[in-house]
């Protein structure tokens, strides 16, 4: 666990003053979550900025692959916690854009369908994480909710914008029965299939 010093610490060496994002008025953890989130910001800034900057397509997989190299923790226990985590920092951030749009127009069929999805697959690990029961009733609700509405608004959308037919339920089937690619093979080594997809 890193101590609010050397939270600090690491923002000065990246050349950052966190005297701005500090209130005096915070608990300790508050101030905690403050420097790590502005930390987190500018690091995941970085990483995009390293990856998407790659000139080519097997490079940016090269360091795709490099970026996720991950430590040596337990599968079970750290890995399915900070995917949940990870999930919940996403949803905020599709919350956060869908608020901005909102604020200057209106908010677009797609991003209102990954804010949905977002939430969805928040939750979704949210009970992998907890061994879901017939107590989390309403979390699987609102995951039905939510893949539903996702379907139907991107849907509805695409059919617009192609000005082409609904899809009959004969062609749906056909897509849906072609080979898929295992999701163990399709979440191992990146390449740009799965990158891509």
């Amino acid at each position: 666990m890193t101590d609010t010093a050397r939270l600090c610490a690491a923002l000065a060496a990246l050349g950052i003053d966190a005297a701005g994002s500090m209130d005096g008025a915070d608990a300790p953890g508050v101030t905690r979550a403050r420097l790590a989130g502005l930390l987190h910001w500018v690091v995941s800034g970085e990483l995009r900025e390293a990856i998407t900057s790659a000139d080519c397509s097997d490079e940016f997989v090269r360091r795709w692959n490099a970026a996720a190299a991950h430590p040596d923790v337990p599968v079970a226990a750290e890995w399915s916690v900070q995917a949940w985590f990870d999930a919940h920092w996403l949803d905020g951030r599709i919350c956060a854009l869908t608020a901005d749009n909102a604020a200057t127009g209106t908010v677009s069929a797609v991003l209102d369908t990954a804010a949905h999805l977002a939430e969805a697959i928040k939750i979704l690990l949210y009970l992998h994480v907890t061994s879901p029961s017939s107590e989390h009733q309403h979390a699987w609700l609102t995951v039905l909710d939510d893949l539903a509405y996702a379907y139907h608004r991107i849907r509805a959308e695409h059919i617009e914008r192609t000005k082409t037919s609904p899809l009959v339920p004969d062609a749906m089937s056909a897509r849906w029965d072609r080979p898929r690619v295992p999701v163990s093979e399709r979440c191992g080594a990146a390449s740009a299939d799965n990158i891509d997809a």
